[in-house]
């Protein structure tokens, strides 16, 4: 993307705070009502045997069916399904890379990257700040795309994107938080055994028992579900905020090769497990202003057999 096109979509957007809500299952309950909305209203069996029946099996919509006592599924039987065990997430914006940067940025194609930004709500905030007496984001902040207004980003999903064609890519989800606490967690539990009290964490003495707490905590609620938060997040800035009509989604194939990945790559699940988990289907073809760029091009022939996920919206 041009950079001036990240700034367009700053000014579309900024303005007004962004909550986005997501407790276990969310994800599902989403796709399913973006599904069942096509047609209105669905028979379960055809939900069954649809691209998102395996949706069905997830605790939250098996325990809705068995309570709802009909055959039909509308989009609005489906939102009613919520779990009081939510989180609310502050939604953020921020650009990575630029066109003189394409060879160590992680960029598909030369250019810029729309970053959102998946942030923790204040009382995880003040949570941490008690243990480290700063905002987490001060300490992890240098040379990766968190926010600059929030104090504790759960991780980030950078975007490439073609307005013309309502084509975007999703090029990573991360996080730094979640690995950077369970490393502490990990450290300190070690110090711990050792009759430790005190532990240093990017040059700050922190109370090992404290520390072990408070790691604990963020790990248990967030550990687990951190990769289907973003993607959720992900799909629904793309569709409901940006009206895309397509969400590319890297294989770990083409990401590799793309992003010019040889040392530090990404686990593989992120681009395997997890798009299949949310219901992607897989292609040959992948979006058009990444396929007919010169650029990248000359890095995709290197791929022997070109794979991608896509959605539609």
């Amino acid at each position: 993307m041009q950079e001036s096109e990240i700034s367009e979509i700053y000014a579309c957007l900024s303005g007004t705070r962004t909550v986005f809500h997501y407790h276990p299952d969310r994800y599902a309950v989403y796709l399913l009502q973006r599904h069942v909305d096509k047609y209105q209203q669905q028979t379960i069996k055809d939900l069954k045997q649809s691209s998102v029946g395996k949706l069905l099996d997830r605790p939250l919509i098996k325990q809705f069916l068995a309570n709802h006592g009909h055959n039909m599924v509308s989009a609005q039987d489906l939102q009613c399904i919520w779990s009081p065990d939510y989180e609310p997430f502050v939604l953020t914006l921020g650009s990575w890379g630029y066109r003189d940067t394409y060879s160590w940025a992680q960029t598909s194609r030369p250019g810029a990257n729309l970053v959102l930004q998946i942030n923790l709500a204040s009382h995880w905030d003040a949570l941490l700040r008690k243990l480290l007496r700063q905002d987490l984001n001060t300490l992890l902040g240098w040379s990766h795309p968190i926010s600059e207004t929030r104090s504790t980003t759960l991780g980030w999903v950078r975007f490439d994107l073609e307005w013309q064609s309502g084509e975007v890519l999703i090029e990573e989800i991360q996080t730094d938080l979640i690995r950077s606490l369970m490393l502490l967690n990990k450290r300190a539990v070690r110090l711990k055994e050792k009759n430790h009290k005190d532990i240093y964490f990017h040059g700050l003495k922190l109370d090992i028992e404290e520390a072990i707490a408070v790691t604990e905590n963020v790990v248990n609620q967030f550990g687990r579900q951190w990769h289907d938060i973003l993607l959720a997040a992900a799909l629904w800035f793309a569709f409901e905020e940006l009206g895309m009509d397509k969400v590319f989604y890297h294989s770990f194939e083409t990401s590799v090769v793309l992003k010019k990945l040889k040392r530090s790559q990404p686990p593989r699940s992120l681009y395997t497990q997890l798009p299949k988990k949310f219901c992607f289907q897989t292609t040959s073809l992948g979006p058009r202003f990444i396929t007919n760029n010169k650029h990248a091009n000359r890095r995709l022939k290197k791929v022997k057999q070109h794979s991608w996920f896509v959605m539609a919206a």
